[in-house]
C-alpha cells in the first residue's frame, strides 16, 4: 500500500492522512515537500515537483478518489473459481504499459445469471459503469453486490 505525506517548511512533520488534509495543504502557498511512502520505495519530490503538483491537485485528488481492488486479483479469480461461479465469470485486469493501460481499459468482472446458468450477462468496470451491459431485466443479485463492495468496485447506479 502507499501512504501520502505532506510536510511543510520549516519540517514540522504534519502530514497529510487524507484528501481533506491535502487539500488544506494545498491552499498555502507555502514551500513543501511531497513524500510518497510504499512498500517498494521512498519517495521525496523536490519543490519544483512540489509546484507542478499544486498546480495539478485535481490531477491527483481524481487518483486518491480511483477505485482499487481491495483483494489481489488472483484471490479474487481463484474465489470465483472455487465459490462464486454462480455469480461470475471471471475478473479481467488490463496490461499495463509504460505508458498506463493498455487501450485504457479498467478492471471488470463478468457476471453470470441464474445461479450461473447463463454465462457472461454482462461486464462490470471497477468504477461502476459498464463495459458490456445485461440486458434490462438483469438486476445484480445481492450476494454479488455484497462481494462486488467488498473486493472494491462501486456498483452502477
Amino acid at each position: 500500500s502507499t501512504f501520502l505525506h505532506i510536510y511543510t517548511f520549516p519540517l514540522t512533520r504534519n502530514r497529510a492522512d487524507n484528501l481533506d488534509d491535502l487539500k488544506t495543504e494545498f491552499a498555502d502557498d507555502c514551500n513543501a515537500l511531497l513524500s510518497c511512502n510504499s512498500e517498494d520505495s521512498d519517495v521525496v519530490y523536490d519543490l519544483l515537483s512540489y509546484a507542478a503538483i499544486k498546480n495539478n491537485c485535481k490531477a491527483i485528488q481524481d487518483d486518491l478518489n480511483k477505485p482499487r481492488l481491495k483483494v489481489s486479483a488472483n484471490e479474487i479469480n481463484n474465489l470465483i473459481t472455487t465459490r462464486f461461479k454462480h455469480l461470475f465469470e471471471r475478473l479481467d485486469v488490463p496490461t499495463k504499459t509504460v505508458v498506463g493501460n493498455l487501450h485504457k481499459e479498467q478492471i471488470q468482472i463478468h457476471l453470470n445469471d441464474n445461479g450461473g446458468k447463463k454465462k457472461n450477462v454482462g461486464a462490470l468496470n471497477i468504477d461502476g459503469t459498464w463495459k458490456h451491459k445485461p440486458k434490462d431485466s438483469y438486476t445484480i443479485p445481492n450476494e454479488a453486490r455484497e462481494k462486488l463492495l467488498e473486493w472494491g468496485f462501486r456498483l452502477p447506479d
